[in-house]
């Protein structure tokens, strides 16, 4: 508490010169490092005053008090007022940490956490059929009386002080917990997980009820937690404490039973005036149109009855906050955001800078990418039957092919043939003539993966004539046996077969051997050719001259996935006409629900929205960003707001020249390899959709193990800080999702660096050093081996063309195989990437 030579904000501040944006920024970041919230005061605004002439007389509030979350907890009674300047140009503050609230009737106040009961159906539903003598007005205040104090007693009978019944909880899962320790009882086990539940539902009431008295509107930038709430209530009743009134005669009091009389004598004629006019108005009509009076009054009641349930619905939709006391606690208050045992984190207005460091990636300690092969696992000179070929096509974009070539790797395997270099899809919408070798080096292709399976960059000629394979196609998400069912006789009978638009084509539970040969083939030995991965590099160079770190956007708002979602975003008539038309090109797509699918998270984001979030998350407007994005739809217009969040905005075209990048500008996939390998060198890397190149990198960087949480800590935090929002989040477990974006069975454990540690399984920590370890998917309690699907079956079953939108492309919590399933060309080809 003090002189702090600097005000607060700007408003603090009457004549001369206005105080600096940076200045305000400063002082701002040094009370939140400091972890202090401002106590405000009682008094005069400004505190401190030259003196001088009206020209040149200026008047600020630089004398202010602060404490940090736990002392105003404390004293939640302290206020600080501000007194008259005598003999100085400063006005003295005092501290009393003891002033008492002046206490009012309490009005009544419909809890939001009492829809969650279905009881409080009966009483309303009761009292609203009470019946009551009178007109219609009186029928109506007498049943709204009457759900107020069934209400009442209710709420008596059924919570009493939430905070006591925690209390009590609490106590009795400690007792609990004791008698678990002299061995394991199921009866005392499905008591505890009773009481924990009855626990977790009291304190979501708690929580909400904080929440209703808090008046936040800004609840994103604090957790959900009652803590907070109860903290933010305290400021806000210490805010509108009314210590004196001036009567109508110009005498002040500050009596509390007087300022309530003051109050109420003030308040009465305008409230009662407009209140009783309401009523004499509805009589007289009643007088005058008398003859449909038995009419009118269920009409007003029934009016009244759905104003009541509309309150208790809006109570209901009310963001319903969690109240995990192990959570972060925060306290935001006059735009200050003060966090109870960690720095602070906020959104910063002039930088990337924060107390915490938002670039730190830590290695998973207990967890590391593994694709060795085992033991067990022959090698292909021992099992590769002779004259028997497999040959692959791919569709779609780079990351599509990418997928294919990886399957089609594993395909040879489970049938003993030998591979011929995959042919990429040169006719897709991408319409790209690159061939393998063009993107892929394909020396090191064949090298890396000799032990596993035998290679050859063509078809060997059949008696000196071009060898003519048979051509077919198999349903998506093979599996093995579907393989060596379908496929299998075919090449014993042809001894050589081609596989068309081979996407997504094999199973995503297969051997732990095979999928651990998906991932040699993902991570290892697909390896861009050297001009790519030269120029990729030269790239990276550049982002990190300009910037230490840099965030990495993956962004997809082309007009063609626009008009694929059935979004729309608020461009009127002419955005529904153009994307309409779009759409219509595409039969097999049911009508579209942009609401809806907005409601449920299946339409990607905006350029702005994107950027909103990274704000949100704490990057701030000095971050470097590299897009990587194809066309977007509405040009530069779109994209304004983005730079505008993040002027520091960077693409392949803005960091080479055309000269560099001529060699690669006529090949889109050549050009995605550029986008690629920038965004996987990111140290933050955001995607607005569900598509190939997401996945592809959210598994290598899973494998890699790039990641800063245990897989515990991250679903524990998406079910809490998604609840009470219109989608609610779903598991990705191991074993399900697209394998290439959730490589369960390449991420290993390493037991013995975690039996070391003494804090507890899954911590953060360095690099796990150990070459052995468990599988992920068979230590995580939740992986459930009777989820098998089938081995195989018929085609018409993977390949719908009806596929429905709910499991497509902008749905990221999907099934086993997120990817639209449409057979129609050009619609499948334009959806990957």
């Amino acid at each position: 508490m003090g002189d702090f030579n600097q005000v607060l904000r700007a408003e603090d501040k009457l004549g001369g010169i206005m105080p600096s944006q940076n200045q305000l920024t400063a002082f701002h970041e040094m009370i939140s490092e400091c972890g202090l919230v401002d106590l405000e005061f009682k008094g005069p605004k400004f505190t401190w005053r030259n003196n001088r002439s009206e020209e040149n007389f200026i008047m600020e509030r630089i004398d202010m008090a602060f404490a940090n979350d736990k002392w105003r907890e404390l004293n939640d009674q302290a206020m600080v007022f501000v007194e008259a300047a005598v003999g100085s140009d400063h006005n003295p503050l005092i501290l009393n940490t003891d002033v008492p609230l002046n206490r009012v009737g309490k009005p009544f106040r419909f809890e939001s956490f009492w829809v969650t009961e279905e009881d409080s159906k009966e009483v309303i539903t009761a009292a609203w059929n009470q019946r009551c003598e009178g007109d219609s007005m009186t029928v109506v205040c007498k049943k709204l009386r009457g759900c107020k104090d069934g209400l009442k007693e209710w709420n008596r009978r059924k919570f009493g002080d939430l905070r006591l019944k925690i209390t009590s909880v609490k106590d009795r899962l400690v007792e609990i917990q004791k008698d678990l320790e002299l061995g394991f009882n199921p009866d005392v086990v499905a008591l505890e997980r009773s009481l924990l539940n009855q626990l977790e539902d009291l304190w979501q009431k708690d929580a909400m009820y904080w929440h209703q008295r808090s008046r936040i509107k800004w609840l994103q930038l604090g957790d959900k937690n009652s803590r907070f709430f109860h903290l933010s209530t305290i400021q806000r009743r210490q805010r509108n404490q009314i210590m004196r009134l001036k009567d109508k005669d110009g005498v002040w009091t500050n009596e509390a039973k007087e300022i309530a009389g003051e109050r109420e004598n003030a308040a009465g004629g305008a409230q009662l005036k407009p209140l009783h006019a309401i009523y004499m108005g509805v009589t007289a009509f009643h007088r005058r149109r008398h003859h449909s009076h038995g009419r009118l009054i269920p009409a007003i009641s029934a009016v009244s009855g759905a104003l009541l349930l509309l309150f208790a619905v809006f109570s209901f939709l009310a963001p319903s906050p969690t109240d995990h006391e192990h959570l972060r606690q925060h306290l935001v208050l006059n735009n200050v955001v003060v966090n109870a045992g960690v720095s602070a984190f906020r959104v910063p207005t002039s930088g990337g800078r924060l107390d915490r460091d938002i670039w730190k990636s830590k290695r998973a300690k207990f967890y590391h990418g593994c694709s060795n092969a085992s033991k067990t696992f022959e090698e292909a000179q021992s099992i590769t039957v002779p004259k028997r070929y497999l040959l692959i096509v791919t569709s779609g974009g780079l990351n599509q092919q990418r997928t294919g070539i990886t399957d089609a790797v594993v395909a040879a395997r489970i049938l003993n043939a030998t591979l011929v270099v995959p042919k990429l899809d040169q006719k897709s919408f991408w319409k790209d003539a690159s061939n393998f070798s063009e993107i892929f080096d394909v020396e090191w292709f064949i090298s890396h993966l000799a032990k596993d399976v035998k290679i050859i960059k063509e078809l060997p000629r059949r008696d000196g004539k071009i060898w003519t394979p048979y051509t077919m196609r198999v349903p998506r998400k093979c599996s093995a046996k579907c393989y060596q069912s379908r496929v299998l006789p075919n090449l014993l009978k042809k001894r050589a077969v081609r596989l068309t638009k081979f996407d997504y084509r094999l199973s995503n539970k297969l051997d732990k051997d095979l999928q651990k040969l998906r991932c040699r083939v993902n991570y290892h030995a697909l390896k861009f050719t050297d001009p790519i991965i030269e120029m990729g590099e030269r790239l990276v160079h550049r982002m990190r001259m300009r910037s230490k770190h840099y965030i990495a956007l993956h962004l997809r708002f082309e007009p063609d996935m626009l008009a694929f979602s059935g979004c729309y975003y608020g461009g009127g008539d002419k955005e529904r006409i153009e994307l309409g038309a779009i759409r219509k090109r595409w039969k097999t797509l049911h009508g579209s629900n942009p609401d809806r699918g907005r409601r449920q998270g299946k339409c990607p984001l905006t350029p702005e929205e994107v950027g909103l979030m990274l704000r949100a998350l704490g990057y701030g407007k000095d971050v470097h960003i590299y897009v990587a994005s194809g066309e977007v739809y509405g040009g530069e217009e779109t994209l304004a707001p983005l730079k505008v969040l993040f002027p520091n905005f960077y693409s392949k075209d803005t960091l080479a020249s055309k000269e560099e990048l001529e060699p690669f500008a006529a090949f889109s996939s050549r050009m995605a390899a550029l986008d690629f390998l920038v965004c996987d060198e990111s140290d933050v890397f955001v995607t607005n959709n569900n598509g190939n190149m997401a996945k592809i990198l959210a598994g290598r960087r899973l494998f890699l193990s790039r990641v800063n949480m245990t897989w515990e800590a991250f679903a524990s935090g998406v079910r809490t800080n998604q609840r009470g929002f219109m989608g609610e989040p779903m598991e990705l477990r191991p074993g399900r999702g697209a394998f290439h974006e959730n490589p369960a069975t390449c991420v290993c454990e390493d037991t013995g660096a975690k039996e070391k540690m003494e804090l507890g399984p899954r911590k953060l920590g360095k690099d796990a050093e150990s070459a052995t370890g468990k599988d992920v998917s068979e230590v995580v309690e939740y992986q459930n081996d009777n989820d098998d699907e089938p081995e195989w079956s018929d085609p018409d079953d993977y390949d719908d063309q009806n596929a429905p939108l709910g499991k497509g492309l902008f749905n990221g919590t999907g099934s086993d195989d997120d990817t639209f399933l449409s057979e129609e060309p050009e619609l499948e080809d334009m959806l990957s990437d």
